[in-house]
This record gives structure tokens, C-alpha cells and sequence, in this order.
């Protein structure tokens, strides 16, 4: 049995900017990392590793043109990255019923777009975050 829990947040001001920093970062790290996979896969290289993607990320933080990533907690960024390693692993995987309510077969991960994932603007104006913790 699980209990489900309703929770109302008002981000402050300066939390929905953290917020949409932390969304923005993590889409593009999820972004790059998968043009890594389809680039890597197109050229008939081995599949990229979740510690590689890792190492490129950390190197990716100390360059001109990435280097704000560094203001995010990493925290965010690597659950990016094993986002993207859940979305590989469900690959060609049927999911079943008991997750989402019917099965369905998961095709390849594809970019994620501000416009097609939950953004601080979603979160702040429905003010809603509902959690499941297990009994026991």
C-alpha cells in the first residue's frame, strides 16, 4: 500500500529562477549527452558509456561556452544523465500496464523541448507536487 500526499509550493521569486536554471541546465545536458549517443551510433562507434558522458560533462563545465553548468547543482545535471540511461534502457522495452495505465512500447529518447517538458512556469501555476511514499 502506498500513501499519496498533495503538496501546494510557492516558489519565491528567486527560487523559480533557481528553478528554471536547474530545468534548463538538465535539458541541455540531456540534449548534448543524446547528440553524443546518436552521433557516436551514426558514425558506428561503440555505445557511449554513462562514465564517459559523465567525464565529458565535467569537461564540458570548465569550458567558455558551457561554463554557467558549473552554477547548477550537479546533482541535477547527473540525473540528467541517468534520465537519458533510463530512456535507453526502455528502449524497444514494453512498459507495463501497471506504470501508466496501459502497456506501450518505448521507441528511442529524442531532445527534449521547452515547450514538451515540465517547465518552473508548469510548476509555479498549477502549484501542485504530488509524492507516493511506501507504507512501512
Amino acid at each position: 500500500m502506498q500513501l499519496r500526499y498533495n503538496f501546494r509550493i510557492c516558489p519565491t521569486p528567486g527560487q523559480e529562477i533557481a528553478l528554471a536554471r536547474a530545468f534548463g541546465c538538465a535539458r541541455v545536458v540531456f540534449n548534448d549527452a543524446l547528440k553524443a549517443r546518436q552521433d557516436a551510433r551514426a558514425a558506428g562507434l561503440p555505445y557511449i558509456s554513462d562514465s564517459a558522458l559523465s567525464r565529458s560533462l565535467t569537461k564540458a563545465k570548465k569550458t567558455p561556452e558551457r561554463v554557467w553548468l558549473a552554477d547548477v547543482s550537479a546533482v541535477v545535471l547527473q540525473q540528467a544523465l541517468a534520465d537519458l540511461n533510463t530512456a535507453y534502457s526502455l528502449t524497444n522495452s514494453t512498459v507495463p500496464s501497471s506504470i501508466c495505465g496501459h502497456e506501450f512500447t518505448a521507441g528511442c529518447p529524442h531532445h527534449i523541448r521547452r515547450t514538451g517538458c515540465i517547465s518552473h512556469e508548469d510548476i509555479v501555476e498549477c502549484g501542485l507536487v504530488s509524492l507516493e511514499l511506501p507504507l512501512g
